[in-house]
């Protein structure tokens, strides 16, 4: 498995686990995407690391993300969810 030049989304990454889950895999040399409910929380912790992107995110609002893979996916350059 390759750890290093990935993009990685990680929902819930504003805090506990899922915040130090993407900043572990960003020091490895990925780019992190971390989604959640709490722009807050999400910006705070883009704040802290540099060059990580954010993106709001309610799976429990289910009629609210289907387009949430296309608008990410706009958002970043390069090869993305496994695409060459």
């Amino acid at each position: 498995m390759k750890t290093t030049g990935n993009t990685i989304l990680i929902t819930g990454g504003g805090s506990g686990i899922g915040r130090g889950l993407a900043e572990a895999f960003q020091a490895k040399g990925n780019q992190v995407i971390i989604a959640g409910r709490r722009k807050q929380l999400l910006d705070e912790t883009v704040a802290a690391n540099s060059g990580m992107k954010a993106a709001v995110l309610d799976i429990g609002n289910g009629g609210r993300h289907p387009d949430f893979r296309g608008k990410t996916e706009e958002r970043l350059p390069g090869p993305q969810c496994g695409h060459p």
